[in-house]
């Protein structure tokens, strides 16, 4: 009986602490869209995402919370409580659900030109580090991915040298328009 209720103890114990590490970390997800408003005193943003709609930002400013994925990814960005330029195109890091995010960095992606497409993977090469995408009419479009290029997916951001698409897939991709083809910013691998 003793030795039952060690084992059952020790299995919760286990379980507990397991628990407790899991919730201290969280997936970090990445979008874009430009800053439409900043509310300083509340600490939150307001972003206009690329699909159109409106999202609220809250920032991590007093959060222990750790990110599980995008340590190198934060690294070059503005703490979220830090950003303060309105009308910015960015990347915002996040964590939560849609409809209580809480920004833990902001990219400010320069001024442009941008271009932005949406469509299917026809190739893409590990090797030259470029992603060729079909949109709706057929035409097909060719960005170089660089260290710098963030991909959103089913798993959180990934940086760029280890962002992989699959033929096929559905891919949203922002690009940086330069002399020769543009270089991906962020890919929203779908």
């Amino acid at each position: 009986m003793l030795k039952t209720f060690k084992v059952v103890l020790l299995v919760v114990s286990c379980l507990g602490f397991a628990g407790a590490v899991a919730g201290a970390q969280e997936v970090i997800h990445a979008m874009t869209g430009t800053i439409r408003a900043i509310d300083a005193a509340d600490k939150s943003f307001t972003l206009f995402r690329d699909s159109g709609s409106l999202i609220t930002f809250k920032d991590a400013t007093g959060s222990k919370t750790r990110a599980a994925n995008a340590s190198k990814i934060l690294s070059d960005a503005t703490a979220a409580s830090a950003y303060d330029k309105k009308d910015a195109y960015v990347i915002v890091f996040y964590y939560g659900v849609s409809d209580n995010p809480t920004a833990l960095a902001v990219r400010a992606l320069g001024s442009g030109p941008f271009t932005a497409t949406i469509g299917t993977v026809a190739d893409f090469s590990d090797k030259a580090r470029v992603i060729l995408v079909k949109d709706d009419s057929g035409a097909v479009h060719e960005y170089k991915i660089d260290a710098n290029t963030i991909a959103e997916s089913d798993f959180g951001v990934v940086e760029g040298f280890k962002i992989h698409a699959d033929k096929g897939g559905h891919v949203r991709v922002v690009g940086a328009v330069t002399s020769s083809n543009p270089t991906a910013l962020f890919l929203n691998l779908m």
